[in-house]
């Protein structure tokens, strides 16, 4: 399925063939009782739904992965041979079917129409990029903010990007999504929301309910109950009373409870700031987000948690809270690079950030280009390490950060912190 077109009659066989296996009890002569049509079998779990694949579209989905590659991989052989026969003088995204297509090209072409609906352009350099016809601008709006946010770096070529995927890939399952619409993924739900908690349930799938969980628990106990007295009856000829089925029912509930109770680990004490080792410095960022844009701040201690100098500054035009972290790293490094400074820990409560900087994976998203700066720059600075803390070992920035938002423009402290995050510098 994810190298040729599989004809829709064989896509609707394999469909009747798993909807007659899964209601008939596993057996391939029973029919059993269809419960639920196709379509709704077809809707995601958290959705009312089981989750089932609707499989020609699933087929498009796993061919959009090959497109995807001939995309991203423009040098590799498949790539150029493909380009020399059917499309040298143009691009994959416009090529035509031609004459005399192999079964691969046509199968390629036709998941090419999920890539259509979630693929983009990162701007680079700008040089192999259309203006018109492609889509490069970034951000949720048509003007001249969405141009002035959208991230280029002219140190890299034009490339594609996936734009459901906050790394920029092309992931089979959104490819998925987009081919069958979200519209088509919603069930008739009637407002509830639960169906997660539900499916979480450690019962066959079969006897899972559209209810709250605990309304669920005592329904299937109940049934329980009523098919044990009914065994009673049939096989042992015994009459059991209503209070011994009301008794049984509730050490079932007492036993359900003691048995799946969820204990809470998670620690109620909030994580403090920790100063660096001997001869580092720790550099806490953080970023915040206004109505017309997004400010950043930075404040730099030592090992014995003095501190050392803080610098913030706005970020026009910037709505995006990913972009605005990764922007506002990129400033912090550019200000301690100009000071010379080495020997450097980067904290960030941004872990999206931290994972792509110290990761060694593909990144084709627009933020992806300012993770290439920071590490850039940073490889030019000695000794400068990034890693993830939580907002409450972050405070200090933060604070910092929001201060910055009522400012005109960047400011920087030495030796004396400014009044805002006086009460945090030892948080």
């Amino acid at each position: 399925m994810s190298v040729f077109l599989l004809p829709v009659r064989v896509c609707d066989s394999l469909e009747k063939m798993f909807n007659r296996y899964w209601w008939g009890g596993g057996g391939t002569r029973t029919r059993g009782i269809h419960w639920l049509s196709w379509d709704r079998m077809c809707i995601p779990k958290p959705k009312g739904g089981f989750g089932f694949k609707r499989l020609h579209d699933f087929n498009m989905a796993l061919l959009a992965k090959q497109g995807w590659r001939l995309l991203i991989h423009p040098e590799s052989l498949v790539t150029r041979l493909l380009k020399a026969k059917y499309y040298p003088m143009t691009e994959f995204m416009d090529a035509q079917i031609g004459q005399n297509p192999s079964f691969i090209w046509h199968s390629i072409l036709a998941g090419r129409r999920a890539l259509q609906l979630g693929v983009a352009r990162r701007v680079g350099d700008g040089r192999d990029t259309k203006i018109w016809g492609w889509e490069w601008l970034a951000g949720p709006a048509n003007d001249i903010p969405r141009i002035l946010a959208t991230p280029v770096n002219n140190q890299f070529r034009d490339s594609w990007r996936w734009k459901g995927d906050i790394r920029g890939c092309y992931t089979v399952q959104h490819g998925y999504r987009l081919l069958v619409g979200e519209a088509n993924l919603q069930g008739d739900t009637h407002g509830f929301t639960a169906w997660k908690a539900i499916w979480a349930l450690p019962i066959p799938p079969k006897v899972i309910v559209g209810s709250l969980v605990d309304e669920a628990v005592r329904l299937a106990i109940g049934i329980w109950t009523i098919w044990l007295s009914r065994n009673e009856v049939v096989w042992n000829n015994k009459q059991p009373s209503a209070m011994t089925a009301r008794a049984q029912v509730l050490q079932l509930q007492s036993c359900w409870t003691e048995t799946y109770k969820v204990q809470s680990t998670a620690s109620t004490h909030a994580v403090t700031w920790s100063p660096p080792p001997s001869n580092f410095i720790k550099c806490n960022i953080d970023a915040a987000l206004s109505g017309d844009g997004a400010s950043y701040g930075a404040v730099v201690r030592d090992s014995e948690g003095q501190f050392v100098a803080a610098k913030c500054g706005r970020l026009e035009g910037v709505v995006d809270p990913y972009i605005a972290e990764v922007l506002g790293v990129k400033e912090a490094l550019l200000w301690l690079s100009s000071q010379h400074r080495r020997n450097i820990i980067i904290e960030s409560d941004c872990l999206n950030f931290c994972t792509a900087f110290n990761s060694c994976s593909f990144d084709f998203s627009c933020v992806g280009l300012l993770v290439k700066q920071c590490l850039s720059i940073a490889s030019i600075m000695e000794n400068v390490s990034v890693s993830h803390v939580k907002r409450s070992s972050n405070r200090v920035a933060y604070e910092l950060a929001r201060a910055t938002v009522s400012m005109a423009g960047s400011e920087v402290w030495t030796e004396i912190p400014p009044a805002c995050i006086m009460r945090y510098l030892n948080q």
